[in-house]
């Protein structure tokens, strides 16, 4: 899968941010960040689902998790590599989450979209729609390479905490956001 990863990510590199997928480090530190209870998930930009696979093994049965990407040959990947009821593949941008989930409705979004790549405007109608969905106390995690957002994301979530993950390539930092 990361070959595939690989060499999709040297086409689309504005897309993914980086050449190289999730490692099972950093896929994990995300996912032990999440309740027990999580109920209602949401995965932005799921890519070859590194971390998708590591969100599944540690939801309960009862969790649904909803997986946003765009990428044609990321989206076959996930369809041939999970057969999970708990999850649900869009096949869409990840700025229709305010259209697909009413608000106050998510316990979680997990984000592995590359922020830093995008533009301020489109950032800012991410984030806002992200937080409108998410439930009191809801937790919003996005991992970046640079900390260059840091401020960005803090402005919209009161409670924050900072992570780092050395085990991945390249090392990541992860952002911990409660509503």
């Amino acid at each position: 899968m990361s070959r595939v990863f690989t060499k999709n990510a040297i086409s689309n590199l504005k897309s993914t941010g980086t050449f190289f997928p999730s490692s099972r480090f950093l896929a994990d530190k995300i996912s032990r960040l999440l309740p027990i209870d999580t109920k209602v998930l949401v995965e932005l930009g799921a890519g070859n689902g590194a971390v998708t696979k590591s969100l599944l093994n540690h939801l309960p049965q009862d969790a649904k998790l909803s997986c946003y990407e765009i990428n044609d040959t990321f989206v076959k990947l996930l369809k041939n590599n999970f057969a999970d009821q708990r999850l649900k593949i869009l096949e869409r941008s990840a700025l229709e989450i305010k259209n697909d989930f009413a608000p106050d409705s998510v316990d979680a979004v997990v984000s592995c979209l590359p922020l830093a790549l995008f533009k301020n405007s489109m950032k800012q109608e991410l984030i806002t729609a992200i937080h409108k969905t998410l439930k009191p106390g809801g937790l919003f995690i996005q991992y970046q390479y640079i900390l260059k957002d840091r401020k960005f994301i803090y402005q919209y979530f009161s409670h924050n905490k900072l992570k780092f993950v050395l085990r991945n390539a390249p090392p990541a930092f992860i952002y911990i956001c409660q509503k």
